[in-house]
């Protein structure tokens, strides 16, 4: 990794963070867990003031009507807050509560947004990044294990990982979507952190073989296509994003990622977001879909989740010593 990445980096991180601050939250929605994650960092690095953020969440827990949604709120994020005492502990209950009362598959898998008819039986990638760390975060460390285990194995694919699991129907869509493996990859990493070490293991093993399954399928700009092997497929930016922060997580330590790969992805990373801090070339709301093709080309749009992607990433290459050069 060059001096100049990392200060682009560094040059980036607070508009990247105020830009965040836009997206109004305290009543939860997906993409919100790794908008807050991202600017937590950005807040460590002294390059935004989440205050605002902090009294949205208090208020949420003490004043919003409760509903299912609320099991899409940044729960390890809320937990870490609470522990400081920026938040009280009726936030934190109310998030743990969010999470114990949802409904379950027969694998033990909680099902988001179950009050939507449509997706009343599906389980999500999208749900890997959040879910099973925030569980842990909440001071259920087994069940958080268990829950990410049972969503590997109903999400199983050859290369990658399902974007939704049809618990009525017994079968995935088959759909290799890169930004799902994104969030996976994420939230494995993630949580292996909130684990015993040998618990951990299993999880940073399968972060391992993503990345691995993401590197041999990069782009020559960097990029990645929304859906993996597939030549149709448009271009996600946020998947870039989530392959840096990924690769530089201190739990991705012992896989072997190629450093012209990487260096390729964080340029791509620096290289989307504007002067005043949007990320750009990010699909929007991904319906689940049981036909390839749907995937290929998103709409794009700003989005928290493209916004706190690309504040992890960029806090770790801010983190991180150079890659050394790949031996002759």
């Amino acid at each position: 990794m060059s001096d100049e990445a990392r200060a682009r980096a560094e040059q980036l991180f607070a508009p990247v963070a105020e830009r965040t601050l836009s997206w109004c939250f305290g009543q939860w929605y997906w993409g919100d867990a790794i908008a807050v994650d991202g600017l937590l960092a950005a807040e460590r690095a002294g390059a935004v003031d989440l205050a605002g953020v902090v009294a949205a969440a208090e208020h949420w827990a003490a004043h919003a009507p409760e509903t299912f949604d609320d099991a899409l709120a940044p729960g390890a994020a809320i937990a870490a807050l609470a522990a400081d005492g920026r938040l009280s502990s009726s936030a934190r209950d109310r998030t743990a509560l969010a999470f114990a009362r949802l409904p379950r598959t027969l694998e033990g898998i909680p099902l988001l947004r179950p009050q939507v008819p449509e997706w009343r039986h599906l389980v999500w990638v999208d749900s890997l990044y959040h879910l099973p760390v925030s569980v842990a975060r909440l001071g259920e460390a087994d069940d958080a294990a268990t829950i990410a285990q049972a969503t590997l194995e109903v999400l199983a694919l050859p290369t990658g990982i399902a974007h939704i699991y049809d618990a009525g129907r017994r079968e995935n869509n088959g759909v290799a979507w890169t930004r799902g493996i994104g969030w996976a990859l994420l939230g494995l990493l993630d949580l292996a952190a909130a684990l015993p070490a040998d618990d951990g293991d299993p999880f940073r093993a399968q972060a391992a073989r993503w990345l691995d399954d993401l590197q041999r399928a990069q782009g020559p700009d960097g990029h990645w296509p929304t859906v993996l092997g597939d030549p149709a497929a448009g271009t996600e930016t946020s998947t870039a994003a989530f392959f840096v922060a990924a690769a530089l997580h201190p739990q991705a330590a012992e896989a072997e990622v190629d450093p012209a790969v990487l260096e390729r992805a964080i340029a791509a990373v620096l290289g989307c977001i504007d002067a005043d801090g949007t990320v750009g070339g990010v699909s929007a709301d991904t319906h689940a879909s049981w036909d390839p093709a749907a995937y290929r080309s998103p709409v794009h749009r700003p989005s928290p989740w493209g916004q706190g992607a690309a504040l992890r990433a960029l806090e770790a290459i801010q983190n991180n010593a150079p890659v050394p050069a790949p031996a002759p």
